[in-house]
């Protein structure tokens, strides 16, 4: 399922203002990517605190810093000991100058810091409140998901609703392509033997309509396409919880291959449509059920 969280806050020891942005997409699996600014540490602690709620799906996560302000007190701090480092050094220099009988010129504000180059302060790691932070940020994508998966619930309850409608539509027309076996059986005979051949006797033809009934009745995949139905809304029911997504994709597998084994069995009962009808409601589902977690 999609959907998207986030959530900030200042660190003012650091003059950062910190923000944790999650993002998920459908997938068939769990695959947890994210980027940090600052460091691997804050990688681990975000994705462990992704897996810990989701369970499907394609999730993005990243940890932004960004410069809170000028007047923040850690750039203060920062400039302060840079610009002290600076001074110090100057008066080293002017030290060694003045006993080689040299004098410096007063030094502007720019070559004082050039003498101690760019301010290059490795990244802070993590901060103390990460992990709330990100509690926070990954709520509110759980929260924007559930949206997505109660509008998908009603969606996957309107499939089945449709296929059982039309499984039970079904009924007459698998009824009568059933008593068209030994009618079908009985015409292929008189073929025959209108070419010459003898014909069976009838308990011969007894067994071969039974064995024909039992390889050929299309309602046996009816009834096990309309059990399949039963046992999609029975998951739909329960409690939300992680695998039902897996347990439905299932069942979406097995609605398919009674679906192509009835269409093959009712093939010429008159009910092309309603047999085109069973078989783009399964799509439907499948398609769908790929979305829940």
């Amino acid at each position: 399922m999609t959907g998207f969280g986030a959530a900030q806050q200042p660190w003012p020891e650091e003059d950062l203002l910190v923000t944790v942005e999650v993002r998920s997409v459908n997938a068939r699996y769990r695959d947890v990517r994210v980027r940090s600014d600052l460091g691997l540490a804050a990688e681990h602690a975000v994705a462990a605190a992704v897996a810990e709620r989701v369970g499907r799906g394609r999730v993005t996560a990243a940890v932004l810093a960004r410069p809170l302000g000028e007047t923040g007190a850690g750039a203060e701090a920062r400039i302060a000991a840079r610009l002290d480092r600076a001074i110090h050094r100057y008066g080293r220099l002017a030290t060694l100058a003045g006993n080689h009988g040299l004098s410096l010129a007063a030094p502007a504000a720019r070559d004082l810091l050039a003498l101690v180059g760019p301010d290059a302060a490795p990244a802070p790691g993590a901060p103390p409140f990460l992990a709330d932070l990100t509690a926070r940020a990954v709520e509110a994508l759980v929260r924007a998901r559930r949206a997505e998966g109660a509008a998908l619930e009603a969606a996957l309850r309107a499939v089945l609703d449709d296929l059982a409608g039309t499984l039970e539509a079904l009924g007459p027309a698998l009824e009568a392509r059933r008593g068209r076996i030994a009618e079908d059986l009985a015409e292929r005979v008189a073929d025959l033997s209108a070419r010459g051949l003898a014909a069976p006797d009838r308990e011969r033809l007894e067994q071969e309509v039974a064995a024909l009934l039992v390889r050929g009745d299309p309602r046996e995949e009816q009834d096990r396409l309309a059990a399949h139905v039963a046992r999609a809304r029975s998951i739909l029911d329960e409690p939300a919880a992680a695998g039902q997504g897996r347990r439905l994709e299932f069942l979406g597998q097995e609605m398919s291959r009674e679906a192509g084994t009835l269409a093959a069995k009712a093939s010429g009962a008159g009910a092309d449509d309603l047999l085109l009808r069973v078989r783009l409601c399964v799509d439907r589902f499948r398609e769908q059920v790929q979305n829940v977690e």
